[in-house]
């Protein structure tokens, strides 16, 4: 048996559901986190260092039975960009995500300025993104000006 085949039987198939594939093997465990999976009770497999052609190594996540928000795409966009969500009914493929970064963020990312009205009030942050080619963002309230390594995700 192939390694490839050995994979896909361990991995089993879901019905429906979501299947987050090639995420940046070193994030696999922050994705698993951010979508709280360990309170999740039908079938999950979370897979790192899998063998891709891509990314040379990368993560997996297939859920049964539970499909994301937008928000929660967003955020994942942010934490690895090269990942593709897929969405599974009656055991196929019916519509397969490319990540993309929206023009904003609401309340999804903190603003790293100390200063920033959204670290001293109960005011939800905004944030542009600036470039998405270079991960630049912005934030709408103090204009502070963050990169992707800067950016952290509002608990």
């Amino acid at each position: 048996m192939m390694e490839h085949e050995m994979e896909t039987k361990h991995i089993g198939l879901i019905e429906q559901g979501t299947v987050i594939d090639h995420i940046t093997d070193e994030k696999v465990f922050a994705i698993s986190e951010l979508l709280k999976l360990d309170n999740v009770k039908t079938f999950v497999f979370v897979g790192a260092h899998l063998i891709s052609k891509k990314l040379n190594k990368k993560g997996l996540i297939k859920i049964e039975n539970y499909f994301l928000s937008d928000d929660m795409i967003h955020k994942i966009a942010l934490l690895t960009p090269e990942a593709t969500i897929n969405l599974i009914k009656d055991g196929k493929v019916f519509e397969k995500k490319k990540l993309v970064l929206p023009e904003m963020f609401i309340g999804i990312i903190k603003c790293n300025n100390y200063n920033c009205i959204t670290n001293k009030e109960q005011v939800d942050t905004k944030i542009h993104v600036v470039n998405k080619m270079k991960r630049m963002f912005k934030c709408y309230h103090c204009e502070n000006i963050m990169n992707n390594g800067e950016v952290q995700l509002v608990k």
